[in-house]
């Protein structure tokens, strides 16, 4: 049985603009309140799930305020998870404007229903808190887009749907805590660290330095790499320079001036990014230019 209200109010920064209660869960559309710059989730006693509907506004962030010291925000993604029993911070960097609404679907699960598909009783850590920020199950996404269309384009039967959806997810979350997903690999690192160090390197300038990367993701150097060499198989400083030279590869094969690539890299001087390029690739960055896209044309022959 499943029961349809217009309004209410999950927290005084946030409106339920659309909520359906069933006994499996409730699903809710939010929306943040404008001017709005910290929002605070308090502790319940059941599983919610949050998937964007919106863009994430001005680089939304969170921490476990019960567990995480008041410096520790992490990024949020697409679809969070907040556990029973922990309160969650959310920020951005700029208040939320009305022509920039941050909308949300939620669906809140009872804790008893999915801790039945649990093979085990869960074990709470460190790192999976820090996973649950950013989700990249597809079985989730999957459930939670569903949830979103029904809500948004009613139609006949959406109620038996969305209640059943809700089952659906109450077993794929106990699935996931199965597969122990949300848990980094012993000594590795933690997804969320993972994507800083991807996002970081891929941005342009200068080559981040290790103790940089360690300063993203709150460990020390020692922790950093010994982390990554068993996420990845291989070593940071072999990654970093991989991926960069990637880009400036990238950038070659579009027609990018060398001089550019170099500064788009942060090199000073482009012949210390040719050097470089071929101490990596084997060839200096005109002969690469030359072999992958070929000689110029318009010269007659």
């Amino acid at each position: 049985m499943a029961s349809r209200a217009m309004a209410g109010a999950e927290s005084a920064d946030l409106l339920a603009t659309e909520q359906l209660a069933t006994g499996h869960g409730t699903v809710m559309l939010l929306r943040v309140a404008a001017a709005t710059t910290e929002i605070l989730l308090p502790a319940t006693d059941h599983y919610r799930l949050d998937i964007k509907i919106t863009a994430r506004a001005n680089g939304l962030k969170g921490r476990f305020s019960g567990l995480w010291p008041d410096y520790r925000w992490d990024q949020v993604g697409d679809l969070f998870l907040q556990p029973p029993q922990q309160p969650l911070q959310l920020a951005v960097s700029e208040p939320v404007s009305d022509a920039h609404p941050y909308d949300s679907l939620v669906a809140q699960l009872p804790t008893a229903l999915v801790d039945q598909w649990a093979e085990a009783p869960l074990q709470w850590q460190e790192g999976m808190f820090a996973n649950c920020l950013d989700l990249a199950d597809r079985s989730l996404q999957t459930l939670m887009l569903r949830l979103v269309r029904e809500m948004m384009y009613p139609r006949h039967a959406s109620a038996a749907l969305i209640e059943l959806g809700l089952q659906e997810l109450t077993i794929e979350l106990g699935r996931l805590f199965n597969n122990a997903a949300l848990t980094p690999l012993q000594g590795g690192l933690a997804s969320w660290r993972l994507r800083l160090i991807d996002e970081r390197i891929q941005a342009l300038g200068p080559s981040p330095s290790l103790h940089e990367l360690a300063g993203l993701c709150k460990i020390s150097v020692r922790q950093l790499s010994r982390g990554f060499q068993v996420s990845r198989g291989f070593s940071l400083g072999h990654y970093v320079e991989k991926q960069r030279f990637e880009a400036a590869k990238r950038f070659l094969k579009e027609g990018v001036a060398i001089t550019e690539v170099s500064t788009r890299l942060g090199y000073r001087q482009p012949a210390n990014f040719a050097q470089a390029f071929r101490r990596q690739v084997g060839m200096p960055p005109s002969r690469f230019r030359q072999v992958i896209v070929g000689p110029p044309r318009g010269l007659g022959f």
